[in-house]
């Protein structure tokens, strides 16, 4: 919800990827900008196929006497398919046959967050992509937005996570992070717990 994605091509890595521009309504705000620049920083830190890779940081300025403001980006892998919620919603619910391997995927996503100390917090079913692969479809979690850096020793995100603060999407969301209490991994294997739910009736649980 923090900006508008773009396909572009890179001339440094010769491919298509995808552009994220934090929206110009909400660019002037420094919170947001530094929100922006931690979602980098926290996806880079988790490495794994099942999860879409960032590349670089940019800061776009306008030429020297010229209008507009600084448009700050960042480039990512360029995603061609379409999201969980998209195709449940065309096709509605999956068999448990179809939908075992792609929960399987999404499972090592979130365990490869875990795995760095990240919290996802706002997995749901459209921030996973579906991406044919081989004649198989590739499940690709995205948007580490809202997502949360574990406490230990020096490392925290207590500057940007107001106490109390309830942040993600209500349908997806574990109660302790409905009460604004202490989040873990059980937060994100809670939402896992929703879309699977989603996946097999086509339908959420609530």
């Amino acid at each position: 919800g923090m900006g508008e994605v773009y396909e572009a091509f890179d001339q440094e890595l010769k491919e298509r990827v995808a552009l994220k521009a934090i929206r110009p309504d909400i660019a002037a705000n420094e919170e947001s900008r530094q929100r922006f620049k931690r979602e980098i920083l926290i996806a880079r830190k988790v490495t794994h196929s099942n999860v879409c890779r960032i590349f670089d940081l940019g800061i776009h300025r306008p030429l020297t006497g010229s209008a507009g403001a600084e448009i700050m980006f960042l480039s990512m892998e360029l995603l061609t398919g379409e999201t969980l919620t998209q195709r449940l919603k065309a096709r509605g619910r999956m068999q448990p046959a179809e939908a075992l391997p792609l929960i399987r995927q999404m499972a090592e996503a979130l365990h490869a967050a875990h795995q760095s100390g990240v919290i996802h917090r706002d997995f749901k079913s459209s921030n996973v992509f579906l991406v044919p692969h081989n004649n198989h479809l590739r499940a690709v979690v995205t948007d580490f937005g809202l997502s949360h850096i574990q406490a230990t020793g020096k490392e925290t995100d207590g500057a940007l996570t107001m106490p109390g603060a309830i942040l993600g999407t209500p349908a997806y969301m574990a109660p302790e992070q409905v009460d604004g209490r202490p989040l873990g991994e059980a937060t994100d294997v809670y939402a896992l717990g929703v879309v699977m739910y989603e996946m097999l009736t086509g339908a959420p649980p609530f």
